[in-house]
C-alpha cells in the first residue's frame, strides 16, 4: 500500500477543514434569516391580536412561553451542529500546519456526531452557549420582543390608540365646521360688501342724472 504523501495529507485536511467551513457558513445564512421571519411572524401576530383580538393574559403567557421554548430548542439545535463544524474546521486545520513543519501523520477527528457525550462535555455547556454573542442576542431580543407584545395582545394599547385617534377626528371635525363657519361668515360679508358698493354707486350717480335732466329741460 502507497503511504500519502506529505502534500496529499496536507490536502485532504485543507478539504475536511474547507468542507467543515462551508457547512457552518451556509448553517448561519439560514439561521439568521429564519430567526428574522420568526421575529416578524411575532409582529405580525401582535397586529392581528391587537387590531381583531382581545388575548386573555393567560393564554397570551402560555402562548409566549411555547413559543420561546421552541425557539429556543431550534437555535440550541442550531448552535451544537455549528459547534461541531467549527471544531473540525479547527482540528483538520491545525493538522495541516502540522503536516506543513514536520508532522508525517494526521490524527482523525475524535468525535463522531454532535451528542457525542464527549464532545458534549467539551464544548457544549449551556454557559458556552449564552457566551455566544449571537445566540444570547437573539434569545434576549426575541425575549423582549415576547414582552413587549404583551400590552398589544391584551388590546390595552391598541384602545388607547383608538381613544387618541377619535380624539383627534373629534378635534379635525370641529375645526373643520370653524373654518366652514369662517368661510360663510366672509362670504356673507362680501355680499354686503357688494350691496354697498351697488348702493353707493346708486347714490353717486343720482344726483348726476337729475342735474343732466334739468339741465336738458333749461334748453
Amino acid at each position: 500500500m502507497v503511504e500519502p504523501t506529505a502534500k496529499e495529507l496536507v490536502d485532504a485536511c485543507m478539504k475536511q477543514s474547507d468542507h467543515g467551513y462551508q457547512s457552518w457558513s451556509d448553517r448561519r445564512q439560514y439561521e439568521w434569516k429564519l430567526t428574522v421571519a420568526f421575529w416578524s411572524a411575532t409582529v405580525l401576530s401582535v397586529g392581528f391580536f391587537a387590531r381583531d383580538v382581545r388575548l386573555y393574559w393567560a393564554w397570551f403567557i402560555i402562548a409566549a412561553v411555547v413559543a420561546y421554548w421552541v425557539f429556543m430548542r431550534w437555535l440550541y439545535g442550531l448552535w451544537k451542529a455549528n459547534q461541531f463544524d467549527r471544531q473540525v474546521l479547527f482540528h483538520y486545520r491545525e493538522q495541516a500546519r502540522l503536516l506543513l513543519v514536520g508532522q508525517h501523520s494526521i490524527l482523525n477527528f475524535p468525535y463522531s456526531k454532535p451528542d457525542d457525550p464527549d464532545f458534549v462535555r467539551q464544548y457544549l455547556g449551556f454557559h458556552r452557549f449564552l457566551k455566544d454573542w449571537a445566540m444570547s442576542s437573539y434569545s434576549l431580543i426575541t425575549a423582549l420582543l415576547l414582552i413587549a407584545a404583551f400590552p398589544f395582545a391584551r388590546g390595552q394599547v391598541s384602545s388607547k390608540a383608538d381613544d387618541r385617534l377619535k380624539s383627534v377626528e373629534e378635534r379635525l371635525r370641529a375645526i373643520e365646521e370653524l373654518s366652514n363657519r369662517t368661510a360663510n361668515s366672509v362670504a356673507s360679508g362680501l355680499s354686503r360688501l357688494d350691496r354697498l358698493e351697488s348702493d353707493l354707486k346708486l347714490l353717486v350717480e343720482s344726483p348726476r342724472q337729475n342735474e343732466g335732466a334739468a339741465k336738458r329741460k333749461g334748453r
